[in-house]
């Protein structure tokens, strides 16, 4: 057996004898490709003896930029200009969370209830000046809320729509999660799905239709007081 690397995945070539090894470790099959792999470098690191010295290097390089991301997730502050209207400011662990968000293609927001959680994804679009188009999921309730909410935080010229019945032409849309169906599908700069708890079933049409929007972001940004 020997484990190689290819760009952010690790692949353990195995004899079929040798199944069990990779398994154990935690890799996945890959059926196409007839190969066991694993983007985790913790789960990569549980082999690092079958991995030749640069393989081995970059598992090390991975647990190390892991462990700065767990680090980075928790901060207080961030050292970092966001761009706020007038008037308003970030708490500091907004920042924070906005920093942390702004350099991540996936982020899990799960600060509890209160604590600014559709802010801080508001921030990352001020931040991000790459991102000219957003879809918000939401409850129903909470649609008014993101309504007002991106009125007053937005620095830039994008237009808000809310998905009442009908889907407006706008540059962030707002809808919630009954009437996603009926947003024609296209590519889009950030997927904001807020209370993602209710999207935890994989078998639900709710959790097929966003995970669909999740592979058509470039970005998404996954919101919920209840993580677990």
């Amino acid at each position: 057996m020997r484990l190689l690397v290819d760009g952010t995945r690790y692949i353990a070539e195995s004899q079929y004898e040798e199944r069990a090894i990779p398994k154990a470790a935690g890799f996945r099959w890959h059926p196409a490709r007839r190969e066991w792999w694993t983007e985790d470098p913790v789960k990569a690191m549980r082999l690092i003896a079958h991995a030749d010295a640069a393989v081995a290097a970059a598992i090390r390089a991975g647990i190390a930029a892991l462990h700065d991301s767990v680090a980075a997730s928790s901060a207080q502050d961030a050292d970092l200009d966001i761009p706020v209207p007038e008037g308003l400011a970030y708490l500091p662990f907004q920042r924070a969370g906005i920093a942390y968000a702004a350099s991540r293609r996936a982020t899990l927001i799960a600060d509890e209830m209160g604590l600014g959680k559709t802010i801080e994804a508001i921030g990352v679009i001020n931040q991000s000046t790459d991102i000219r188009t957003v879809l918000v999921v939401c409850p129903a309730s909470l649609k008014i809320h993101w309504q007002r909410e991106l009125e007053r935080w937005l620095v830039h010229p994008l237009t808000v729509g809310i998905c009442n019945g009908t889907v407006p032409d706008a540059d962030i849309l707002v809808t919630n999660y009954e009437q996603l169906g009926k947003v024609p599908p296209k590519d889009i700069d950030l997927l904001i799905v807020d209370e993602a708890h209710m999207v935890k079933n994989p078998k639900a049409q709710r959790t097929r239709l966003v995970t669909a929007w999740g592979k058509r972001a470039r970005r998404t940004i996954l919101m919920t007081g209840s993580p677990i």
